[in-house]
């Protein structure tokens, strides 16, 4: 499923996480189409895709791996503990 997460910049490379945009989430059928989106959006507002690559070279910012058993996680709370685990502010 594709959702829209919604993050403020603070500056100085700092984003801050506002939440997840409820509606609309679509389904990713062609993994191929989704990137042709992804640059077409950034064309638009003359800037480019957000992507791993892109943000380690731009921000610093690596990739953190999930904590275990995260696929189980189903409540707010839950969701919280990933976003602090990924951010590394929990163990």
């Amino acid at each position: 499923m594709r959702s829209f997460l919604l993050f403020g910049y603070l500056g100085d490379g700092q984003w801050v996480w506002l939440g997840t945009q409820t509606e609309p989430k679509l389904e990713i059928t062609d993994a191929k189409e989704n990137a042709s989106d992804r640059l077409t959006v950034a064309t638009l507002y003359d800037s480019q895709p957000w992507d791993a690559k892109w943000l380690s070279t731009t921000y610093h910012l690596d990739m953190q791996p999930l904590p275990e058993n995260w696929q189980s996680f189903k409540d707010e709370n839950e969701k919280q503990y990933i976003l602090s685990v990924l951010s590394g502010a929990a163990p």
